[in-house]
Parts: C-alpha cells; sequence; structure tokens
C-alpha cells in the first residue's frame, strides 16, 4: 500500500462583514476495501460556536458548523494521512458483440 498525505485549503474571503454563517463540507476522505483512512483533521477559523458530525445519505461524514461572530475571512483546512491499495485492472469489453438493427 501507497501512504499518501493530503491536505486541502478553503478561504473565503468576504465583501463585507459576516455576522453569522451556517456551513456543512465533506472533507474527510473515504474508507473503503482500496484505501483506509489513517489520520483525519479538521481546523476551522474563526472557530465554531457549534460544530457537529454525522453522516449523509451516502455514508459520507459530513460536519456542519456555525459560526457566530463577526468576521470577514473563513478559512477550513483539512489534513489527512490515507493508505491507498492497488487500483484494480480496468474491464475488458471488447469480446462482447452487440446487436446491431437494421433500418430499412
Amino acid at each position: 500500500m501507497r501512504a499518501l498525505a493530503v491536505t486541502h485549503e478553503t478561504r473565503y474571503r468576504y465583501g463585507s462583514l459576516v455576522e453569522h454563517a451556517h456551513h456543512w463540507v465533506r472533507l474527510r476522505p473515504l474508507q473503503d476495501t482500496r484505501q483506509r483512512v489513517q489520520q483525519f483533521s479538521l481546523a476551522i477559523d474563526p472557530w465554531p460556536r457549534h460544530r457537529t458530525e454525522r453522516r449523509d445519505a451516502h455514508d459520507i461524514r459530513e460536519v456542519r458548523f456555525e459560526i457566530d461572530s463577526p468576521h470577514r475571512e473563513l478559512v477550513v483546512t483539512s489534513r489527512s494521512s490515507v493508505e491507498v491499495g492497488p487500483t484494480p485492472e480496468p474491464v475488458s469489453y471488447t469480446h462482447l458483440t452487440l446487436p446491431t438493427k437494421r433500418i430499412v
């Protein structure tokens, strides 16, 4: 397995002061048979008043947060360490023949 270090930063700069904001992010890598999440962290600036984590309808982890302090910029940074296994070989369909329809 290969080890990957992934950093993602999203930065919002607002044209005027934002008093109150609600956000949802889905930044944690998926874990499945081909990859394992070894470590994950999520930093939010400014610090949110409320922060909750849940799984959405597709079983993807989602973080919801609320910022109630005035701010002109929001920075969300995720850092992950992921082990990735080999990519499966693509399936070839060249041996299949499709039925043809004659247009008269």
